[in-house]
């Protein structure tokens, strides 16, 4: 749900994915769909899925977060929210939407974005200045940066219960991925195909077929392969 399309549904539908995209138009007043709250409701309606709403900033907040916390709101959630870190992002959904702190903890994790500037060309380029999940605190949250501190998460705890991995095994994993969104990003900068979806499609199906012995630069290699083919 979005009031200006961005995320590449047609390319999904293209792969074999089942998804609707809903363009929210607050100035369409009589249209159903055109109330973001409205687009939550017909979307939490259509069964277990992944939701992903543009622009949290209304009513549609409330909704949202109580469909999380009774189950409803399918496998994942993901939206996008101004806030310049995750304690902004916090301030805001309890204290400006009136969301309660103990329903903010449906919230996993929260990956802020921000402006800086390019040492080198001294252009300003947009990165991701914040990783961090919840704890099990409300108001408080934990560097996934920091591999000392990322397997305290309660979300990734769930995470390593629901795959049955260890410690070992969830860090090799996010190693191997993370060394191909790198590799993918850094083809990107020449090729902007590969920031489609398709690549990280690709990219999952090279992981899920790497033996449980295979070091995580295997992935990498048998990515770079398979592309090569193409």
């Amino acid at each position: 749900m979005e009031d200006t399309i961005e995320l590449p549904g047609e390319q999904m539908r293209n792969m074999g994915y089942k998804v609707q995209t809903i363009l929210v138009d607050d100035r369409n007043d009589g249209s159903p769909l055109s109330n973001a709250d409205e687009a939550l409701r017909v979307s939490l309606r259509m069964g277990e899925s992944a939701i992903v709403m543009g622009e949290v900033r209304g009513d549609e907040a409330r909704t949202l977060y109580q469909s999380m916390r009774t189950g409803k709101a399918g496998s994942a959630i993901m939206g996008t929210i101004h806030g310049d870190s995750a304690l902004s992002v916090y301030n805001r959904v309890v204290y400006d939407m009136g969301i309660a702190p103990e329903a903010f903890m449906a919230t996993d994790a929260i990956v802020s974005l921000g402006t800086v500037k390019d040492r080198r060309t001294g252009s300003l380029v947009r990165r991701a200045v914040e990783f961090v999940c919840t704890a099990p605190e409300p108001g408080k949250f934990i560097d996934m940066t920091d591999q000392s501190a990322m397997f305290e998460a309660p979300s990734m705890k769930r995470a390593m219960k629901m795959s049955q991995m260890g410690k070992a095994e969830a860090a090799k994993d996010i190693r191997a991925r993370s060394a191909m969104r790198f590799w993918l990003a850094e083809m990107g900068r020449t090729d902007e195909r590969y920031f489609g979806p398709e690549w990280i499609a690709l990219s999952n199906d090279v992981l899920s077929r790497m033996p449980p012995s295979a070091p995580a630069e295997a992935a990498l290699d048998e990515l770079k392969r398979r592309v090569s083919q193409l």
